[in-house]
């Protein structure tokens, strides 16, 4: 294995290279893995602790590696995409008020994507073969399959059972590997083009019809999933891909696999006609898109240059939409919009600097690559452009797993191989480029070691609450909430514990934080509500009950709440319009 000379001195030997390469492939797959494919990253605070430290740990070895390069350093163009997307991101966090917990911990995973694109990036620049990333992808995947087939087994058992006790059948879909069928279909459609590239190349018989089982299997999960997003991201990334094939002449079929090719795409087809077609006229679901893409327009419009923060449109469509009836949504559904209503103009041009100078990079690296390289970084390449297809419909990469996905395959298939003679960050302003590399590092293992030890209380006190002991429970809730005073969920949880424990006083406080935080949360005020009236305070529960159906204005259940507590404390009049106009919304 060659490696420039540019980039590391002579004497690094071929082997710690590769201990290197595969410790971060490790790592980032394992982090993925743990994060996304199951949420034990998450949920589990001894996992998402280790995983942390681990991350520490390769990114300590990275940075002191950095660190002994000194002048051979050489910027990239990834570098300065990072820089563009770091800037855009800071300038948002700072404006909207760091101290968001929301936000903090959009930045947070924003920059942990920045960084693996980075890794990555050095990574191939010091010899790392591409197909390594790719086939770890492919690794990874393997677990998601059988994970996601695990959860149809179930789906289907539960539908038996039911079927059993006289309940019609109605086709629902499985609740997907990433706790969502449309990120589900978001993993699925990026590992489809990534084992079709690995068929088209492969020599052997056995090996190919092993990789040909592998996408059947991939893309008959893909069809339960019934994400339409995810169909169309899938049909423009394979589109991308003949038409990449063919431009390239990257392989010469013969008739005999251009037999067997048609055989597996004619049977996708008549399994989607009898499968797919069904479940998607049986749940036709928009979930009220252009409701939100006009939501996430007027977040934009109100603040047009740096957005309303990372992580911050769930917050503005609480504003904007009538949660309940309406399902809250993390994401604009649409990249773009996303971006624009987050991040404002900084962030689109940060999105528009990463497309066009992207899809350069992506034409030089074809360029350069050979045969069997060449047929790889074209199912990237359609993995990426399916994985964008998707997003014009859902922003899955709002999930943090699926966000690192991305990243990790756009430098996979745009970063060079060789440090470049000239780029758009100047020899000059090496320290510049450096910096970035520092900030980026600090400030995720830093945010994410604090986070991490903070959550252990957090978790703690659930563990306790799902024994039973609320006592402890609350106590520790509180001890999690002051931890972390900017987020509102902690506040609302303690004031859920609280109020179980009797401590009416203390939970009605606890609501008044979350809601001080969050304010156009409608559960939390209609809880608030309920609070006030068992503690007899009138005006205060009437108050909390009109801020619960000002935000959830057209969920009747929220009005006949109102209802019940106008009545409770003698306003027999308005009780009765409030249950009026409940009936109004439902007149079943």
């Amino acid at each position: 294995m060659t490696v420039s000379s540019a980039i590391l001195p002579p004497a690094t030997p071929d082997r710690l290279l590769k201990i290197g390469g595969a410790l971060v492939l490790c790592e980032l797959c394992g982090y993925m893995l743990l994060i996304g494919g199951i949420f034990d990253g998450v949920l589990n605070a001894v996992v998402r602790l280790t995983s942390v430290l681990s991350i520490a740990l390769v990114c300590g070895i990275w940075t002191a590696d950095k660190l002994q390069e000194r002048a051979r350093y050489h910027p990239t163009l990834i570098t300065t995409i990072a820089l563009v997307w770091s800037i855009a991101i800071a300038l948002s966090w700072l404006a909207n008020g760091a101290q968001s917990a929301r936000s903090s911990t959009g930045a947070w995973f924003e920059a942990l994507a920045l960084l693996i694109m980075l890794l990555i990036a050095d990574a191939i620049q010091r010899g790392l073969p591409r197909r390594w990333l790719f086939d770890a992808l492919l690794a990874v995947g393997v677990i998601v399959l059988l994970q996601g087939y695990h959860e149809l087994y179930n789906w289907l058992l539960n539908w038996q059972r039911m079927a059993g006790a006289g309940v019609p059948f109605v086709p629902v879909r499985p609740s997907g590997v990433f706790d969502n069928p449309n990120a589900h279909a978001t993993v699925l459609i990026v590992l489809i083009p990534l084992v079709l590239a690995r068929l088209f190349e492969a020599k052997r018989r056995v090996v190919r019809a092993g990789w040909a089982l592998y996408a059947l299997l991939l893309g008959f999960l893909l069809i339960t999933t019934q994400s339409k997003g995810g169909w169309i991201g899938l049909a423009v990334g394979l589109i991308a891909m003949i038409a990449l094939l063919l431009r390239s002449r990257a392989i010469q079929l013969s008739r005999r696999q251009i037999v067997g090719g048609l055989a597996i795409a004619l049977t996708g087809l008549a399994v989607f006609v009898v499968i797919g077609l069904p479940l998607l006229s049986a749940s036709a679901r928009g979930d009220g898109r252009p409701a939100i893409y006009a939501a996430a327009i007027r977040a934009f419009l109100q603040s047009p240059f740096v957005g309303h923060g990372p992580d911050s449109f769930s917050l503005q469509l609480l504003n904007m939409q009538s949660i309940p009836p309406e399902p809250p949504h993390s994401h604009a559904h649409n990249m773009i919009l996303h971006v624009a209503a987050e991040l404002g103009l900084f962030g689109l041009a940060a999105a528009a600097l990463m497309v066009a100078s992207g899809v350069r990079a992506y034409q030089q690296a074809l360029k350069q690559a050979d045969a069997a390289e060449r047929t790889l970084l074209i199912g990237a390449g359609s993995a990426l452009i399916a994985y964008v297809g998707h997003g014009m419909f859902d922003v899955t990469a709002s999930q943090p797993a699926l966000l690192m996905l991305g990243a990790w395959l756009f430098a996979a298939a745009i970063a060079p191989k060789t440090a470049p003679t000239s780029t758009p960050l100047r020899s000059a302003n090496r320290l510049l480029g450096g910096l970035v590399q520092g900030v980026l590092i600090g400030f995720v293992l830093i945010g994410g070691l604090w986070a991490s030890f903070a959550y252990l209380t957090y978790y703690r006190a659930v563990a306790n609450a799902a024994v039973g002991n609320y006592a402890q429970s609350a106590e520790a809730l509180m001890q999690a909430a002051q931890a972390d005073p900017y987020a509102p969920v902690k506040w609302a949880v303690a004031g859920y514990a609280e109020a179980i424990g009797g401590n009416l006083s203390q939970a009605i406080t606890n609501y008044e934080n979350a809601l001080a935080i969050e304010p156009p949360n409608a559960l939390y005020w209609e809880n608030l509500a309920v609070l006030d009236m068992q503690a007899n305070r009138a005006d205060d529960a009437i108050h909390a009950a009109a801020q619960a159906v000002r935000y959830a204005r057209n969920d009747a259940a929220v009005l006949i709440n109102q209802g019940m507590i106008l009545e409770t404390f003698g306003q027999p009049d308005n009780a009765r319009t409030a249950y009026l106009a409940a009936l109004t919304l439902a007149p079943g």
